[in-house]
């Protein structure tokens, strides 16, 4: 006899060490899963594309070096000497053959004009002599400009003038990003440079990940002890019972809406572009990147204002914390009621029915179709930017993940039907 008595006595206590390690563990679940969540954000904004691929400055650093050193390399060897003589003789012809043109206009002195400045005439016509002069010395300087590129000094300018005109062309066409993120990563995790940060943040993101793993397996190891447990104390003691699965499958719930729940994560591998026989390289360029809770899709479409997604962040509310939340009370009344006492429409429809297809299994089951759905979609994109063109070549990754909060959520879903079952059980016993 006293066997019988305290062994329920036992189970119960073991059962609210178990209820009481779930919630810990998913608070823990939460606040860590949220925690690399941000780590793994701000390690892709140090990779975005805007400070990469897309950044003007990136590409003169990249391209300048390329173009000084065919400069500073440029040689012209006897053979060139010739035909580049030429070249530069007919342009300087041209140019003194355009001066008379401009001048031309200006010989015009008729009217009152002509007779204040009367010497105007002879003064034009002088220096029209004087540049037709000038023509016969053009195959000269075309000499003395070959040797005029061949100093280093004019090299050195020609050098500063490039970088200076390509930087003018790369802020004209694609404006520089701005990197206020960048500099409060830095701030935030006390490194000095890109690479420094993305060293610190890789260690803190492989520990945080091992932890979360940890906090999952250990909850869906609880949860699995905690309701073989239960199926015997639901018959003796259904109140008790009741409340202690009721607490559990409620931290579940929130580890569900609090954990992030998907990962995208969209980004070029390696791009390569072809200049000038060089290759210019970027690797690891993060196009797009978001990681979100159930709560945080809620409250982003609620800030948005627009009444579409308005309803749509009601119905993401409904389905995912108040028909949850009015299953664990109506199987929890149902505990603290009397096996043979009546229950309302409402109160079997949610108890009972609704366990046999809940709304939290429809909209686990609706996640993971959104998760397959956006992973195609982002593979589909990626491989239509991913191979080799023209001097071109871009290797993608697509790491679209389910994330902790997804798992939790799944938890929690399978919890409350075998929890709906362990109730119906004890109603139905004789």
């Amino acid at each position: 006899m006293p066997e019988t008595t305290h062994a329920p006595r036992f189970a119960l206590l073991l059962a609210a060490l178990f209820s009481i390690g779930i919630v810990a563990l998913s608070v823990l679940l939460s606040l860590e899963s949220r925690q690399l969540s941000q780590w793994e954000t701000d390690r892709a904004e140090l990779h975005n594309i805007r400070y990469g691929a897309l950044d003007s400055e990136q590409w003169v650093s990249r391209v300048a070096p390329i173009l000084a050193d065919r400069i500073r390399a440029f040689e012209i060897t006897p053979e060139q000497r010739p035909r580049l003589k030429a070249v530069l003789t007919s342009l300087i012809e041209r140019l003194i053959d355009e001066v008379p043109k401009h001048l031309n206009p200006l010989g015009d002195n008729t009217g009152e004009i002509g007779r204040i400045f009367g010497g105007a005439t002879n003064l034009l016509g002088g220096l029209t002599i004087d540049v037709l002069g000038l023509r016969k010395k053009a195959p000269e300087l075309a000499e003395a400009l070959i040797d005029e590129l061949q100093k280093p000094d004019t090299r050195k300018q020609m050098v500063a003038l490039m970088h200076d005109a390509l930087s003018d062309f790369a802020i004209e066409n694609m404006p520089p990003a701005d990197k206020q993120a960048i500099t409060a990563i830095k701030s935030a995790y006390g490194c000095s440079t890109v690479p420094a940060c993305e060293t610190v943040l890789g260690q803190k993101i492989e520990r945080s990940s091992d932890q979360t793993l940890m906090y999952l397996l250990a909850l869906a190891g609880l949860a699995v002890v905690m309701l073989f447990l239960c199926r015997g104390l639901m018959l003796r003691l259904p109140a008790h019972t009741g409340l202690l699965l009721s607490l559990a499958a409620l931290g579940l719930l929130a580890a569900g809406l609090l954990a992030p729940m998907i990962q995208i994560d969209a980004r070029i591998t390696s791009l390569d572009v072809q200049v000038l026989g060089e290759t210019i390289g970027f690797q690891n360029q993060v196009v797009y990147f978001q990681s979100k809770s159930i709560l945080d899709v809620v409250a982003v479409l609620a800030r948005a204002g627009a009444p579409d997604l308005l309803l749509v962040a009601a119905l993401i509310a409904l389905f995912s914390i108040g028909f949850p939340l009015l299953k664990l009370l109506t199987s929890l009344r149902v505990t603290f009621a009397r096996a043979d006492a009546p229950l309302g429409r409402l109160t079997r429809f949610f108890a009972f029915q609704s366990s046999k297809w809940a709304m939290a299994d429809v909209f686990v089951v609706a996640l993971f179709m959104a998760f397959l759905g956006m992973r195609g979609l982002v593979a589909d994109q990626l491989g239509g930017l991913e191979g080799q063109r023209e001097a071109v070549t871009i290797l993608t990754t697509n790491g679209t993940s389910l994330e902790p909060g997804f798992w939790a959520f799944l938890m929690f879903a399978l919890f409350g039907v075998t929890m709906g079952i362990l109730v119906q059980r004890w109603r139905a016993r004789p």
